[in-house]
């Protein structure tokens, strides 16, 4: 009996792969592929999972239901907002999906209303959407309560709930009590506005989103007998040559994200554009290969457009890097608000 149901187990199975052989190659048509062998990448536990197809088309299809027309009057706006995202994303350690997806919720903020000039209403707002997107990627411990904002002089909002919190021992319990409360219905304002904006949907694919599938494939242990010969010194084994490839990946991701050029394409075209910009930097000679055009579902052709302005822009990487490095040193404490002279500087220098 019980060898009888192994059978039936190893026969659905094989039933199964059969399936799925038949569907990468109906898929091969739509994707423009003309010769294909059974892609290595199936093999990889982390991409072969029962759901790894729909899941991927699910992506696809969204992408296309989500596109962003920038509101070029706010574009002045949008590097410090995104410096914000980025430089609490940081203090709280949260992953580069998050403040993609943060700067992904302001965009679309940005395309229905006007944001205000007022330096803490635009930190506040940005950082009700950055609290939006670390709940959908975050693990709920790392999320801090709102009262933080205020209490920790990340926003000073005295104007408008007659209360400094940096300095609330100067204050009576009932004026506290009050000034939180019109505070906390500021913050929930501004987040169902924000979340409107959404159609109250949290789920948008954004560039991360393919990377972090995209580059389970980057490179291969194949390329390491593909490397032009000036760059085959610089790699002793495959383990190296990966972890390049995903440095690469990971500043390039956040390059797409500051520089609006790059929002003209989809972020499946980004990100499978990162990946044959990351091959090109560390030498593979061939930047893309038969799985990896499955995978995307885009051609060389398709992607070569993006391709040519990191590559005529590869000075965005080192300035990327000296931006980072000024996230280094700040923690998420009472010593580091936005108020000090550190990330975002003073109040004058960080006015809009």
């Amino acid at each position: 009996m019980r060898f009888n149901h192994i059978l039936i187990k190893l026969k659905t199975f094989k039933n199964i792969i059969k399936a799925i052989s038949k569907l990468i190659f109906k898929m091969t048509n739509i994707f423009t592929i003309t010769s294909f062998s059974y892609p290595n990448f199936i093999y990889d536990k982390i991409l072969y999972t029962d759901y790894a197809f729909d899941i991927l088309n699910t992506l696809f299809q969204e992408e296309q239901k989500y596109q962003v027309k920038f509101n070029l009057t706010q574009e002045h706006l949008r590097e410090y907002v995104i410096h914000v995202i980025e430089w609490f994303a940081r203090t709280r350690h949260y992953s580069n999906a998050t403040i993609h997806l943060a700067t992904l919720y302001m965009d679309i903020h940005m395309n229905r209303y006007l944001l205000s000039e007022n330096v803490q209403h635009l930190r506040l707002t940005t950082l009700v959407a950055t609290m939006l997107a670390a709940k959908s990627n975050e693990i709920v411990d790392n999320i801090p309560p709102i009262k933080d904002f205020i209490s920790h002089g990340f926003v000073d909002l005295q104007e408008e709930i007659g209360v400094n919190f940096m300095k609330k021992e100067e204050y009576t319990q009932e004026q506290l009590k009050v000034a939180y409360k019109k505070y906390a219905k500021l913050y929930a304002n501004i987040e169902f506005i924000i979340f409107e904006s959404l159609q109250f949907s949290l789920t948008r694919p954004t560039t991360i989103t393919f990377l972090e599938i995209f580059s389970k494939i980057a490179v291969t242990e194949d390329d390491m007998n593909n490397l032009e010969k000036k760059h085959r010194e610089k790699f002793d084994s495959f383990e190296s040559l990966n972890q390049q490839v995903n440095k690469h990946i990971r500043v390039l991701s956040m390059i797409v994200l500051y520089h609006i050029e790059f929002h003209q394409y989809d972020p499946s075209k980004n990100a499978a554009a990162i990946i044959a910009t990351s091959r090109f930097l560390v030498g593979i000679k061939k930047l893309w290969n038969i799985e990896l055009e499955f995978l995307t579902r885009a051609s060389i052709d398709d992607i070569k457009p993006i391709i040519e302005i990191f590559v005529d822009n590869i000075h965005l990487m080192k300035e990327y890097l000296e931006k980072i490095n000024t996230f280094d040193d700040e923690e998420f404490n009472e010593d580091s608000g936005f108020h000090s002279d550190g990330v975002l500087g003073t109040e004058e220098e960080t006015s809009l």
